[in-house]
């Protein structure tokens, strides 16, 4: 049996439905606070309880409402000032969606086909090629035996494609690399696309920090990468070549058109132009080494799974596989 309070005898009737009123409407103010912390919206009439008596007191009635309401607002006005800051907090400590890396083109597809493909090397013939002919006067298969540069013999070819942006010496160092591997590596279908895609993304066709390619498929001025010192999302390689390739005695540099390692170039190393002298700054020669090596493992790289992967093994980063393909994609379109 529960006792009354000597407030509750003078008002002639018991405050305990009042205050079961007040709990009830403090737990919904607090569950209807949970579900719509962060709305704009006014809060739901509250919960049905017991009706007041019918004999109105008067103020001293009405003060006594006030009394046990004036806790009840102040309580619901926390508790929604508590579920709103809660809300702006966790959406301004929650992570940021990160962009995840892009990833190498897909395994069913290869770069579309150029429709203008550099023409086929032999060795009988002796007259430049017109556009779009089938041959021209070079030994592909030993292009040191010819005097001249062997790639000049794709300056009409390379001229017919000058829209595409590329050094006509450098696009002819890229088809001449082709044609060679077309009879040295066949079931590879290397595609000069392809070494285009690369030379874009490494130094943009030797232009990279004002370099420019000679006639003769040298530099101008050498182009040198990052020394390879570790850290920053860079590969921690230490010299190999005590700095004769490039000028570094203390960690590696990729050099040159086609950034080859110094140690990746003394087992790919190949004199294209026939001037005695396998340069990894000469575009001839760089071009048909990135050729070699990208041929190496007998990847066709006429399906996408042979072509992805053997992108992926000159650079092994999936953002750089993808940035090769949309070169070369859009070399192969435009031509």
């Amino acid at each position: 049996m529960r006792s009354k309070t000597d407030k509750d005898d003078e008002d002639g009737h018991s405050g305990e439905p009042w205050r079961r009123a007040a709990v009830a409407w403090t737990q919904h103010a607090e569950t209807w606070a949970a579900q719509h912390a962060g709305r704009a919206a006014a809060p739901p009439s509250p919960p049905s309880g017991p009706s007041p008596p019918p004999n109105d007191p008067g103020p001293a009635r009405r003060s006594r409402a006030r009394h046990y309401w004036a806790p009840v607002a102040g309580a619901t006005a926390f508790v929604l000032c508590l579920a709103s800051a809660g809300w702006v907090v966790w959406g301004w400590s929650r992570p940021e969606a990160e962009s995840p890396l892009a990833d190498p083109p897909p395994p069913n597809s290869v770069p579309a086909a150029p429709t203008a493909a550099p023409p086929l090397l032999t060795a009988t013939t002796s007259a430049l090629p017109s556009e779009g002919a089938a041959s021209a006067p070079v030994n592909a298969a030993r292009p040191e035996e010819t005097a001249d540069r062997p790639a000049d013999a794709l300056a009409s070819w390379a001229r017919a494609l000058r829209l595409l942006d590329i050094p006509p010496v450098a696009l002819q160092a890229y088809g001449y690399a082709e044609a060679v591997l077309a009879t040295a590596k066949p079931r590879c279908h290397l595609s000069w696309t392809l070494l285009a895609g690369i030379g874009a993304v490494e130094s943009n066709h030797g232009r990279y920090g004002g370099a420019k390619l000679r006639p003769d498929g040298t530099s101008s001025s050498r182009i040198i990468g990052v020394p390879l010192a570790g850290g920053g999302g860079v590969e921690l390689i230490r010299d190999t070549d005590r700095g004769t390739l490039d000028g570094d005695r203390t960690y590696d540099r990729a050099v040159g058109p086609m950034q080859f390692l110094p140690a990746t170039w003394k087992a790919w190393s190949v004199d294209a132009d026939g001037n005695r002298r396998a340069d990894p700054y000469d575009v001839d020669d760089a071009a048909l080494a990135a050729g070699y090596y990208l041929c190496a493992r007998d990847q066709d790289l006429a399906t996408g799974v042979g072509w992805a992967s053997a992108v992926f093994t000159y650079n092994r980063v999936p953002a750089y596989v993808e940035q090769v393909y949309q070169f070369a994609d859009a070399y192969g379109r435009a031509a």
